[in-house]
């Protein structure tokens, strides 16, 4: 590496070694938002002040503060700049409405629908982004790769399923579809439940289209490195989580039982209370810079794909650390099981498309 050139992998094994360190970060960060006393809001705005403080630090060491790539000539930076500020704005809108639609529709819809939207809109659009064929060697791998993960996602749903039936405990969905059954009607729970739906969608295709983006302001003339790139992705989170938390959860009715939102008990809270949602800002921002900048290597629909199967680390943590399973019936076990094997090979066929 020369003095002043941003940092890449050199070879196939090691963008794919940091692709795998973005499916463990992205799987793991939800580990600091599990305290629940602590409003959303509160959490969210540490959220995003870690990821930024991370973009920097990415940007000032191993990406040497240069902005554009060295196969860039300047023109068309602007509208490279103007993608990459586009996708954090839209992951961010994404995120929230993500969250949101866990809450109104329950998970069993919000996982197939919204982060199955997003793995399988969001390979595609970031495979052609990324300069389609070119960027892969087996497309087909691809994408049966990308449907393996689908599966797994469809399995891990039928998991906690089979485990909220068997322990009987309350499911935004089962109650909402409980209720248009019975002709509950739009002012009751089904009305709460379709438009949980609604907002799944939503999220889906607005969380697949920064991929995309970010692949688009890494490629062509005038075109960012992954560390330029995700400085510009973390300004766009910074300017528009005060709109995602004060205007659009508000709007969908996220803050109903929170209280209001005092910016000056925030900024006046010790520095210890906003460490939990500062380090979970951190790691997903090491997990995705991790994988822009292995998309430069492998390719980035390969990167974002293999990223995307973090649901996995997500149930381990789940599974060893807080017991989450424990006692569920076997069936659960069962899906549990075709899960990780749906997952092990979509990795395996992702990584062998290349």
């Amino acid at each position: 590496m020369g003095m002043g050139t941003p940092w890449t992998p050199s070879s196939f094994a090691d963008g794919l070694i940091l692709a795998l360190v973005s499916l463990a970060c992205w799987g793991s960060w939800s580990n600091t938002a599990k305290d629940i006393s602590k409003p959303f809001n509160d959490f969210y705005y540490d959220y995003t002040l870690g990821l930024l403080c991370l973009s920097l630090v990415a940007y000032a060491t191993l990406g040497h503060a240069v902005f554009l790539a060295e196969t860039g000539d300047g023109k068309g930076s602007a509208t490279r700049v103007v993608a990459a500020w586009l996708a954090g704005a839209l992951f961010n809108l994404a995120n929230v409405l993500l969250i949101e639609g866990i809450r109104m529709a329950g998970l069993s819809v919000a996982f197939p629908v919204g982060i199955g939207l997003a793995l399988v809109l969001g390979t595609l659009l970031t495979y052609f982004a990324d300069g389609g064929a070119a960027s892969t060697q087996s497309p087909a791998m691809l994408f049966a790769g990308v449907m393996f993960a689908f599966f797994a996602i469809l399995a891990q749903v039928q998991a906690n399923a089979t485990k909220v039936t068997y322990e009987k405990l309350p499911d935004t969905a089962i109650n909402a579809n409980k209720a248009v059954a019975s002709g509950g009607g739009n002012e009751g729970g089904g009305g709460k439940y379709r438009r949980g739906q609604f907002v799944c969608v939503l999220a889906g295709v607005t969380m697949s289209l920064w991929s995309p983006l970010s692949a688009f302001s890494m490629t062509g003339g005038g075109c960012l490195t992954p560390y330029s790139s995700f400085l510009v992705f973390a300004t766009g989170v910074c300017c528009t989580t005060p709109l995602v938390c004060l205007f659009v959860r508000p709007l969908l009715g996220g803050t109903e039982f929170e209280p209001k939102f005092d910016f000056e008990a925030y900024a006046r809270a010790p520095i210890t209370s906003h460490g939990m949602g500062c380090l979970g800002g951190m790691v997903w921002a090491l997990g995705t810079v991790s994988s822009l900048i292995s998309g430069k290597t492998i390719g980035m629909a390969l990167s974002y794909s293999i990223g995307q199967s973090a649901p996995m680390v997500a149930t381990l943590w789940g599974l060893f650390l807080y017991k989450e399973f424990d006692g569920a019936p076997k069936a659960a076990w069962t899906f549990i099981g075709i899960m990780f094997m749906c997952y092990v090979i979509a990795i395996g066929l992702i990584a062998g498309s290349k």
